[in-house]
């Protein structure tokens, strides 16, 4: 029973990468870092979550996330990305654009 779960945990994480790939939400990744310019990307971002399968719309949004930590630490600009305010962006995003789901993600995790 529990290798069943696992297979299809496995192979629904594996489809959402895939999906994630082909939609790249990059319009979602600009929205939760450019605090100034967010609106400018808002609805082109809720356009790219609608896009997604509803179970891929938190792993798209935590591979965001996740990806800008690491460009901020590679580019030695942790400090000046607020990665709270990255992290609350993206968990407000399926609010705003009135999705099924709700995404809630640890700041340590990411």
């Amino acid at each position: 029973m529990i290798d069943e779960v696992t297979n299809t945990n496995d192979h629904q994480q594996s489809s959402c990468c895939e999906e994630i790939q082909s939609a790249y939400p990059q319009n979602c990744r600009l929205y939760i870092t450019q605090s100034p310019l967010r609106i400018a990307y808002d609805m082109l971002c809720c356009w790219e979550m609608e896009r997604l399968d509803n179970e891929c719309q938190c792993e798209a949004l935590a591979q965001l996330t996740w990806q800008v930590k690491v460009q901020a630490k590679k580019k030695q600009q942790m400090g000046m990305i607020d990665m709270q305010d990255v992290i609350e962006r993206a968990e407000n995003v399926p609010v705003y654009c009135n999705l099924q789901r709700r995404c809630k993600f640890q700041s340590a995790s990411l």
